[in-house]
Order: structure tokens, then C-alpha cells, then sequence
């Protein structure tokens, strides 16, 4: 396997991954609220991007292909959503407390 298609692999099943240069320690207010922008603008992709496969699988007809579909693919891209989800309501919550 490609060394970058495995490094990509194993990033995105990482639950804990942070982005390059996400500093989870920052004290300073406009960079929590930008992580909130990027996060907010990450999920919003992978909302459409999974609202586009639930659309397109009952196209997928052949079981082994709708299997795969339903096992790997959506699992992951379900994943990669849960873990957007939630560094965007970390860098929420560490906006709010870095505003007061």
C-alpha cells in the first residue's frame, strides 16, 4: 500500500486526531474562535458528504458492494463526523471560557 493512502487511513480512523498546528492549550480567544470556524465548516462538509452516500446506497444493488458500502465506508465517514462533532464543541466550549 502507498505509504500516504495508509498514513491517510490510519488518520481517519483516529478518533483523537487533531488537526496541524490545533494548539488545545491556546489561550487566546480569536484562535479558539477560529478552530470553531474551521470545525464548523469540516463538519458541515462531512454532513454532505454522508447525507450524499445515505442518498446514493440504494443505488448500490449487488450485496457485496452494498456490504462494503454499509460496513467500511459509513463507519468511517460516520467516525470522522462524531469526531468533528466534538473538537467543534471543545473549541465552542474553549471559546466561551476564553471570552469571559
Amino acid at each position: 500500500m502507498n505509504p500516504e493512502v495508509a498514513d491517510a487511513a490510519e488518520a481517519a480512523a483516529d478518533p483523537d486526531r487533531v488537526l496541524p498546528q490545533e494548539n488545545l492549550a491556546t489561550a487566546k480567544p480569536a484562535e479558539a474562535r477560529r478552530w470553531v470556524r474551521i470545525y464548523a465548516e469540516l463538519l458541515s462538509f462531512k454532513q454532505r458528504v454522508l447525507q450524499a452516500a445515505h442518498a446514493k446506497l440504494p443505488e448500490v444493488t449487488e450485496e457485496a458492494a452494498r456490504r462494503e458500502a454499509v460496513d467500511t465506508d459509513l463507519v468511517l465517514l460516520e467516525a470522522q463526523h462524531s469526531r468533528l462533532r466534538r473538537r467543534l464543541e471543545f473549541w465552542k466550549r474553549r471559546s466561551d471560557k476564553l471570552s469571559q
